[in-house]
């Protein structure tokens, strides 16, 4: 039998699982579709380890997903005029010794880290039912 809470922790780690590929997608340079994969995965079982063992309301990681998305697209269009088109093509490879195994684009990763941030703190702690449920 499908319970309420059941099915909304298959939204929740349904729409969390579009965070790690909209980050790869963002982050790496023309990334192959097994790229794509490795990320989701690798980015994806630690979030669904962590909502098992966690009582994380699952409409939260739902609106996370949507608030990242939403906040990835904003920061890009804010930024984008400031740096230029250029430096949104610019692929590193090696930093010092550190070898990826794929290009990736500073600035993208930057703003990732950024959107993932300000979705965390936009979703799980600001507001009256951030951490307990009680209105502040």
């Amino acid at each position: 039998m499908i319970t309420n809470r059941s099915l909304g922790l298959v939204v929740g780690l349904a729409a969390s699982a579009i965070v790690p590929v909209v980050a790869a997608a963002a982050v790496f340079i023309d990334p192959t579709p097994r790229e794509l994969l490795q990320a989701a995965v690798l980015g994806w079982l630690p979030l669904a380890a962590a909502v098992g063992t966690a009582d994380v309301d699952p409409t939260r990681l739902s609106r996370f997903a949507i608030v990242f998305c939403g906040t990835l697209v904003g920061l890009t269009l804010l930024v984008a005029p400031l740096f230029g088109r250029p430096v949104f093509d610019i692929g590193l490879y090696r930093i010092s010794s550190l070898q990826f195994a794929v290009p990736i684009n500073p600035v993208m990763a930057v703003l990732v880290g950024g959107a993932t941030a300000l979705s965390y703190y936009g979703v799980f702690e600001w507001g009256p039912e951030a951490n307990d449920g009680t209105p502040a």
